[in-house]
This record gives C-alpha cells, sequence and structure tokens, in this order.
C-alpha cells in the first residue's frame, strides 16, 4: 500500500525537475517578461505565465523575440494558442 503513494511522490518530484516550461524549455527573459521556449526540429512552442488580458500585444511581441534569442531563428506562422500564453510557430533556419 505503501508504493502508491511513493510513486505518486517520484512522478511530482520528477515533474518539478522538468520546469514550469517543460523538459527541454530553455528560460528566456524579454524586458520583464519570461519565458519559456521548446524546440523539436523545426517547430517551436514558448509559454508565459503572465495573468491579465491587457498585456496580450506586448506578450505576443515579446514571444516571437524570445524564440529569436533562444534559437537564432525568426518564426514563421507563429500564433497564440486560444485563452492562454502558449504561443506556436515553425523555425526558419
Amino acid at each position: 500500500m505503501i508504493r502508491a503513494p511513493l510513486a505518486a511522490i517520484a512522478l511530482i518530484g520528477l515533474a518539478a525537475c522538468a520546469g514550469p516550461g517543460g523538459a527541454g524549455a530553455q528560460e528566456i527573459a524579454v524586458d520583464d517578461d519570461i519565458f519559456y521556449v521548446r524546440t523539436d526540429g523545426s517547430s517551436v512552442v514558448v509559454r508565459n505565465f503572465s495573468t491579465g488580458v491587457m498585456n496580450q500585444t506586448r506578450l505576443f511581441a515579446h514571444a516571437r523575440q524570445a524564440v529569436t534569442q533562444a534559437t537564432g531563428c525568426a518564426p514563421v506562422d507563429f500564433r497564440q494558442e486560444p485563452g492562454v500564453n502558449t504561443y506556436t510557430g515553425t523555425l526558419t533556419c
């Protein structure tokens, strides 16, 4: 009976090691905004955990800049997922 709780604790510990952006995400600061950039081949996912609706234009521009800082590539087809500060795109290099 003790094994199940220990397994759950181990999984929580592994998730914590992955960080807020997930496994393999690179933390990038653009001005005062923090982004987590993760690439998979030519695809890129950027996450930010800020709240508020008034900052969406700024966050979109900063997310794009975070991709360029992290990868040296410009993202294309860059878009924000509906309702969250998650952005996806394709790298051009």
